[in-house]
């Protein structure tokens, strides 16, 4: 959460650098968590942020859209879209947060918390 205020207040560019990917998803179930208790939420981000950090995930005709994209790529461009999308994200989050965060988001937890099928 303090990311996503983070990136707000940076603007929309470093907001291109964030994205729940699978490797995440428990970390968007436990803000799902919170969110259902609005007034406890709503009080922790104006305390901690300064502002409400909304949630928004991404319009399902927005994920279709680059689906289409997505299946229309040779595998080579498939290889390098996933590992320039996931290059920012990663090079965003270590120098954000640091080397404990980022070895804990991205191996601990999906280790620990496997993405479920769906």
């Amino acid at each position: 959460m303090w990311l996503c205020a983070k990136t707000s207040k940076e603007g929309s560019s470093k907001k291109n650098n964030l994205a729940i990917d699978s490797d995440l998803e428990i970390i968007d179930q436990m803000w799902h968590t919170f969110l259902l208790y609005t007034q406890d939420y709503s009080r922790f981000c104006d305390k901690y942020f300064g502002m409400f950090i909304h949630h928004v995930p991404t319009p399902s005709s927005e994920v279709k859209k680059e689906e289409i994209k997505f299946r229309a790529l040779s595998k080579e461009e498939k290889d390098n879209y996933i590992y320039d999308k996931k290059k920012k994200m990663y090079l965003y989050v270590y120098d954000t947060l640091g080397e404990n965060v980022f070895l804990k988001w991205f191996k601990e937890y999906p280790r620990k918390y496997p993405k479920k099928n769906k």
